[in-house]
């Protein structure tokens, strides 16, 4: 978790004025905030410019370190860039007190209500795409990230943390009963939240297969990224685990005497370890994030139905071109099959109960398929080409 570091916070309040006065930030960020639980609670909102309101959009809360803020936060992320480039709005609230409430802070806010109430109050203004909504943090919001994965399963689609993993006793208080997609970034020289884990938390690799085992992911593929930048005295190593049950994944980036900081992060903190400038944390994070929604039925009663037998593939494996037979209730609906990197392949409204499909011009792989009503995945299924 960041502390409190007062060089450090003098720094970015002079650099966030000083952008101010050069309207560097516009009228696109707006300051707000709301009565919750006996507390004021603010917010930052950042609306891409190309944002009508005509079409329903994704929603990122990304959320600050211990000791830190939403200002800070927005600041070192840099996740406004990609907001305006993908169109996703990002909200980035502040813990009461610079501490979330994350079991072991001994908090007595209640972070996952007023975070849920965030999400309801952005959507009364804004075109929100309700199954498109994803959390990701810094350090301890990092690890408030995992527990909004938890708690609020019905509302979030995805989640990806940074230096922050979960407190052992997680392991055992939650029942995890559905697959969450994950993405984690950990630096193996991180001196505030240990690699190896810190008594209250585990180690990075068991928090790993946690998920792995959970959402029942294959063998991962491992790449190198390429090591762009040597001044930054760090590597990195991606390990990609799917797609999993309920076409989720698991993603790992190992950094290699990486610090207790966010990669590619707008400046270095030097007091916090090594930065990795290989890769952009906050793209890498949204390129992740935009590959899933909220598997919820058209009925609106999550997992009813997903392991009923509506339909049937065959042959699976097999060399691109294969059959697919519905029952009637799949009429009507959309289907989509996609590649591993979440390109749609293959699409188009069910018409009649058997339908005849051809990726043959594909790469052999693996690809999944949706059955989709509107906004909701009705159903998922992994095929082998």
């Amino acid at each position: 978790m960041i502390s409190s570091k007062a060089f450090f916070i003098f720094l970015l309040s002079f650099l966030i004025s000083f952008l101010h006065s050069f309207e560097i930030f516009s009228q696109q960020n707006i300051n707000s905030g709301f009565f919750y639980s006996g507390n004021n609670r603010t917010y930052i909102l950042h609306v891409p410019a190309n944002y009508s309101g005509m079409e329903k959009v994704p929603l990122v809360l990304n959320l600050h370190g211990y000791g830190s803020s939403a200002n800070q936060q927005q600041f070192y992320s840099m996740m406004d860039i990609i907001s305006d480039t993908a169109g996703f709005l990002v909200v980035y609230p502040d813990a009461v007190n610079s501490v979330w409430d994350t079991v072991f802070s001994n908090s007595t806010i209640n972070d996952v209500g007023f975070l849920s109430v965030l999400i309801d109050t952005i959507s009364k203004n804004y075109n929100i795409d309700s199954s498109r909504v994803y959390s990701t943090g810094l350090s301890m919001g990092g690890f408030m990230t995992y527990r909004l994965g938890c708690e609020l399963s019905n509302r979030i689609a995805a989640i990806a943390s940074v230096a922050g993993p979960v407190i052992t006793p997680f392991f055992n208080e939650y029942n995890l009963t559905q697959p969450i997609p994950v993405l984690h970034i950990h630096g193996t020289a991180d001196s505030t939240i240990f690699y190896n884990g810190g008594g209250i938390w585990p180690s990075v690799e068991t928090l790993i297969n946690y998920f792995v085992n959970k959402n029942n992911c294959p063998l991962p593929d491992s790449t190198i990224i390429p090591n762009i930048n040597n001044s930054d005295s760090s590597s990195a190593i991606k390990y990609h685990y799917g797609f999993c049950d309920d076409s989720s994944e698991v993603i790992f980036y190992k950094i290699l005497n990486g610090g207790h900081t966010w990669p590619g992060g707008l400046i270095n903190i030097p007091s916090l370890g090594n930065t990795n400038r290989d890769f952009n944390a906050s793209l890498e994070i949204w390129d992740f994030f935009k590959r899933h929604r909220l598997q919820v039925p058209a009925t609106g009663n999550k997992n009813v139905g997903f392991n009923e037998k509506g339909f049937q593939v065959y042959p699976n494996p097999n060399n691109g071109v294969f059959k697919l037979n519905v029952s009637d209730k799949f009429l009507g609906n959309h289907l989509t099959f996609y590649n591993l990197f979440g390109t749609a392949v293959f699409e188009g409204v069910i018409k009649y109960p058997e339908i005849d499909i051809d990726i043959s011009g594909q790469p052999e792989g693996i690809y999944f398929f949706q059955f989709s009503a509107g906004n909701h995945i009705i159903y998922s299924q992994k095929i082998i080409r």
